[in-house]
């Protein structure tokens, strides 16, 4: 196995508590796990209740598990785990056995983030995403436990009373790893006469993105929607762009509508959906009526866009360091410059409706 070159310098030693109800994928797991330096797997379980019962007797700095096991799965661990013991979850499980919205019931019970186990061959193929299981186990170890635990939100049902002249026509937002609780909280609280469309880029499979879509359309009062190629943009829609392709805005001439388009281009920093590919063409059509966000998430996919906005004299917006479950893509841009003011997530809705009017 090759070590990342991203890996970072760890300290002290991170404990895991690995959780798979294969005998078999325990052995090879925790084989790739012990492999790394400075992490090390130390104790192991078959099913969600063990799970739950091993954390309180190890006390693990993480727990790495599988969510589709027989009788206690591992729905029943995160909901046991995080009610008592808060600790740093990873899910392992594969997209095609399991159910997209379990993994979405995962990450809204406070697991961290999920990795798509490989099928097949298992010995082997679990080997090929072994460096990605051990930064994912890394990554999680430094999370601040509190901001994984979700707070119920009401939707708001409300009017406001917004301008004739509005400063911004559009609503951008890029996200990543713990994306869907903070847009979750964001969504929820926007007003249901909302004047312009929102378009968010979430890293997540496209399956995901549908079961999310679907999930959030269920509570708000607004409609939200995946984005669909050639779709035109609407005011008032919350539109999650696909996870099979980048996405752009085009505009054929100067009176045709807008609409939503697929590309081959490809971006540096993270592809389908890439952030920075929408929030350039955003840049682009819109300029100094953009309003832009980019919230929690690895990496620095976003940085470029908001840079073409903020030049552009839009206004962007980045979610506060002590309300990220990782400060990744928000500190890049920060750090780069280019973000107008830092919020903290439970302030975002209100600042995008007051920046709106």
């Amino acid at each position: 196995m090759i070590l990342s070159k991203n890996m970072h310098q760890i300290n002290a030693e991170i404990k895991v508590l690995l959780v798979d109800d294969s005998n078999f994928m325990r052995l090879v797991i925790a084989d790739i796990i012990n492999a790394y330096p400075n992490i090390k797997v130390i104790g192991t379980a078959s099913n969600g209740k063990e799970a739950f019962e091993k954390t309180v007797l190890l006390k693990p700095d993480v727990v790495l598990l599988d969510l589709t096991m027989a009788d206690f799965d591992g729905i029943y661990a995160i909901k046991a785990i995080m009610k008592s013991n808060p600790l740093p979850i990873v899910v392992l499980s594969s997209i095609r056995s399991s159910n997209p919205d379990a993994v979405l019931e995962a990450l809204k019970e406070g697991a961290f983030d999920f990795l798509d186990k490989p099928t097949g061959a298992v010995g082997s193929n679990i080997r090929q995403i072994g460096d990605a299981i051990c930064n994912k186990i890394i990554d999680a170890s430094k999370v601040n436990t509190k901001n994984l635990l979700k707070q119920k939100i009401k939707s708001n049902q409300n009017y406001h009373t917004f301008d004739s002249n509005l400063n911004y026509k559009i609503i951008a937002i890029g996200a990543s790893t713990g994306g869907t609780g903070a847009l979750e909280s964001i969504i929820m609280k926007l007003p249901e006469n909302l004047p312009i469309p929102v378009v968010i880029a979430q890293h997540m499979p496209h399956e995901f993105l549908i079961s999310f879509s679907q999930r959030l359309n269920n509570l708000s009062s607004l409609t939200i929607k995946i984005a669909e190629p050639n779709e035109e943009l609407k005011n008032g829609i919350i539109y999650l762009l696909p996870g099979n392709a980048n996405t752009i805005l085009k505009k054929n001439s100067e009176f045709s509508k807008l609409r939503f388009e697929s590309t081959n281009q490809t971006f540096e920093e993270y592809n389908w959906p890439s952030i920075d590919g929408f929030m350039l063409s955003v840049a682009s059509i819109f300029k100094n009526h953009s309003l832009a966000i980019i919230l929690t998430g690895m990496g620095k996919d976003g940085t470029l866009g908001m840079t073409e906005i903020f030049k552009n004299g839009g206004l962007t917006i980045a979610q506060d360091e002590k309300s990220c479950i990782v400060y990744g893509m928000p500190k890049a841009a920060v750090q780069a410059g280019v973000i107008s003011q830092t919020v903290i997530l439970s302030d975002i809705s209100a600042f995008i409706v007051s920046a709106i009017s």
